[in-house]
């Protein structure tokens, strides 16, 4: 029997019919389903799920199971890495690039779970946030990517990029993606990055519609300390991590950004290499 911590999607999975189905297919099987008390209400009719305080929950599970598109799986992701404990999604978005299993085939979490599954060991980022030589902001783990960008639709970012105290480069635009490999293939990939391969570890700083014809993305080396000073006319700049936390930049504020000592760690449902994922989930989507 194995504790499971499921986190729901009510906004996708508006009648709970796909949460009521995962509980069920996992009670079934004789395993412990959980739910954050924040789910109370809910889901309070759904039956064999209990609720307890989620930090209680993920110190003691042995799976997380996320219902959603890859957004829900990268707010899981920061959550559960503290705690080593590895995710699975259940794809109720479009593309569900990160997801393990699609909603219709939820069945198959029987065999899946009560299997050894192999875990993927994902590098993720910290951020801290300089001002006045004062931390004011820390975020973290993040699995997919740092945003810097234009939090009002007029203005252009100044961004100044140090890698170890060794300046790089003075980036104008409307912002900079630092990613993970995890996340090279998403909003970076939009903006003209490299695909990266998510086992490896390393870090990727992608411009936003950068105002020069030099200007390219650059991969750094997992262990190095990322540093932008920024300069937001009319501070009119937000850092956003993995999409949701959103906090605004002031002009001269110093973003830092590391490696972080927590690692996603996802559950692969299938022998599919990484060129084969990517075609079957980005490419034939075109």
């Amino acid at each position: 029997m194995k504790s499971i911590v499921i986190f729901p999607n009510t906004a996708r999975d508006i009648n709970n019919e796909v949460t009521e189905r995962t509980v069920q297919t996992l009670t079934g099987a004789g395993h412990k389903v959980y739910a954050s008390l924040a789910y109370r209400k809910k889901l309070s009719g759904i039956a064999g799920l209990s609720f307890k305080n989620e930090h209680e929950i993920l110190e003691n599970v042995d799976l997380g199971i996320v219902l959603g598109g890859d957004g829900s799986i990268l707010k899981a992701a920061g959550e559960c890495a503290p705690f080593g404990v590895p995710i699975l999604g259940i794809n109720l978005g479009h593309v569900g690039y990160m997801a393990g299993v699609e909603s219709r085939d939820i069945e198959k979490l029987v065999t899946l779970v009560d299997s050894q599954y192999k875990i993927e060991s994902r590098m993720m980022l910290d951020i801290s946030i300089m001002r006045s030589s004062k931390v004011i902001f820390s975020g973290g783990p993040v699995l997919n990517d740092v945003v810097l960008t234009k939090s009002k639709g007029y203005g252009v970012i100044e961004a100044s990029i140090s890698c170890d105290g060794e300046k790089l480069n003075t980036f104008r635009g409307d912002g900079l993606i630092t990613t993970t490999p995890t996340g090279s293939t998403a909003y970076s990939l939009s903006a003209g990055g490299p695909i990266i391969d998510p086992m490896l570890d390393c870090i990727c700083i992608t411009p936003i519609c950068a105002h020069s014809l030099k200007s390219r993305p650059v991969v750094f080396k997992d262990s190095s300390l990322i540093e932008i000073s920024c300069k937001a006319y009319n501070n009119s700049a937000c850092v956003t991590l993995d999409g949701t936390i959103a906090f605004d930049i002031e002009d001269n504020d110093q973003i830092h950004i590391k490696k972080s000592s927590c690692r996603a760690k996802i559950v692969k449902t299938d022998e599919s290499g990484f060129c084969a994922t990517l075609y079957k989930k980005i490419a034939d989507k075109q």
